[in-house]
């Protein structure tokens, strides 16, 4: 399932592939309205020449200390543009995470067929074997909206059995397909982004809270268990483990923060919810209740972003020099770091998307 869950989520991108480019072109601008003071900082300091120089070259951290030395209010612009800075990428993505998952879920239509699986069900639902086998003269049809299956249904069953089995059936008997060559709408996107932007933001409020609570058991559990078994002073190599052990969890702790944000954003498009308490609570439940399969995807994707790190790292390191074609080179490779890494969270919404329909509503 994770699988075809990573396979939906490229699909999805790959016809939705404008938001991509959307995405890019939103964190690019938020890229250079937050790095223009720094370049006053370091052109006052340094001058075109030598700032391209060492910019363009490995880190120097002679050069970068002596900038902090000459120009002490740094720290603070700094500090500044790093609250500023988070406070709208977050802002902007949770802005967009709207759009994307709206268009995603109308990805995804409804069908009413049927089968031998939905007929099992049923009657383990307890439907009565006389309403079953009035059932069975509907197995094979297929129905794409709901009055068409319950105008079959009223033809077939007496009112009375059906106002009593109504939701069951629908139940069971509904599944979720994607459909094939459904493209990106742009009316739709940004409908979507401006409807659940106020939601999502409470919801971003709750989510916080429970990655304080994450945070405070992950914080409990490691210092308290070294204390436990070592004492207030273990050996050094014990302290050396135990921190990277604490990284690791802080590492899970967050991706636990996501799967819960994530799914509790899905849940509030496909129901409508409006209490960002209950949605935060949905999320929860489902990260909880297929935490195996929601932790592979998301940790997959993870692993993906780590790896085109690295590459673009290694590459940055080999080909850095003060040099036009090289510094062009550069910056092409850099955006197409970050065109990447914006493909790979177009594809984990979509993916999530597809991976919540199908564990809660059957998709095909």
């Amino acid at each position: 399932m994770v699988f075809a869950s990573l396979k939906a989520g490229f699909y999805l991108m790959w016809t939705n592939r404008r938001m991509v480019y959307i995405f890019y072109f939103v964190n690019l601008l938020l890229g250079i309205l937050l790095m223009i003071p720094f370049r006053q900082f370091v052109k006052s300091f340094a001058g075109e020449s030598l700032m391209a120089e060492k910019l363009a070259g490995p880190i120097d951290i002679d050069f970068i200390f002596d900038l902090f030395q000459k120009h002490p209010a740094l720290n603070d612009v700094l500090v500044v543009m790093i609250v500023f800075g988070l406070l709208l990428y977050l802002l902007a993505n949770l802005f967009l995470s709207g759009g994307a998952y709206g268009v995603f879920a109308g990805s995804f239509a409804s069908r009413y067929r049927m089968s031998d699986e939905a007929l099992l069900d049923l009657q383990k639902a307890g439907v009565p074997d006389p309403v079953l086998l009035k059932l069975k003269a509907l197995k094979g049809e297929v129905y794409h909206s709901e009055a068409d299956f319950l105008q079959a249904l009223a033809a077939i069953l007496d009112p009375s059995e059906q106002g009593r089995w109504e939701v069951q059936l629908i139940r069971h008997v509904r599944t979720r397909y994607l459909q094939p060559d459904r493209s990106y709408d742009s009316a739709g996107f940004w409908g979507n982004a401006g409807q659940y932007f106020a939601r999502f933001f409470r919801l971003g409020l709750w989510a916080l809270l429970v990655l304080l609570v994450l945070l405070g058991i992950e914080e409990a559990l490691t210092r308290g268990v070294q204390y436990l078994i070592f004492g207030k002073e273990p050996y050094e190599y014990i302290s050396y483990w135990g921190r990277w052990l604490r990284v690791l969890l802080r590492y899970f702790v967050f991706l636990l923060f996501l799967m819960c944000l994530d799914y509790g954003r899905i849940y509030t498009v496909l129901s409508g919810e409006r209490k960002m308490r209950r949605a935060i609570v949905q999320g929860i439940r489902f990260t909880i209740r297929n935490f195996r399969r929601a932790f592979t995807l998301i940790f997959v994707f993870t692993l993906m972003a780590v790896m085109s790190l690295l590459v673009y790292n290694a590459l940055v390191d080999v080909f850095s020099a003060p040099q036009t074609l090289i510094i062009v080179l550069l910056l092409l490779w850099q955006q197409l770091y970050i065109l990447t890494k914006m493909t790979l969270r177009v594809s984990l919404y979509g993916g999530e998307m597809y991976l919540y329909q199908k564990l809660n509503g059957g998709v095909h």
